[in-house]
């Protein structure tokens, strides 16, 4: 599930339930990263910043990245 907490946030569905092999309820992508973000609390910290600095390196918004 690496990949999900990896993938970019507006990429995550939360409207297409599935049944994924390690849990025991149908639930959606962004239910997952949500899921492990709540167990994990260290990762949650770590997760922003990812998210952050992709948002800027993409906008090319330099300063932003540099702050980050």
């Amino acid at each position: 599930y690496w990949k999900l907490i990896l993938k970019n946030r507006d990429e995550l569905q939360s409207y297409n339930y599935k049944y994924y092999r390690l849990f025991d309820w149908l639930t959606h992508s962004q239910g997952i990263v949500d899921y492990l973000l709540q167990e994990v609390p260290t990762l949650k910290p770590e997760y922003e910043t990812v998210h952050q600095l992709r948002e800027a390196f993409q906008e090319r918004d330099f300063n932003e990245f540099k702050e980050g």
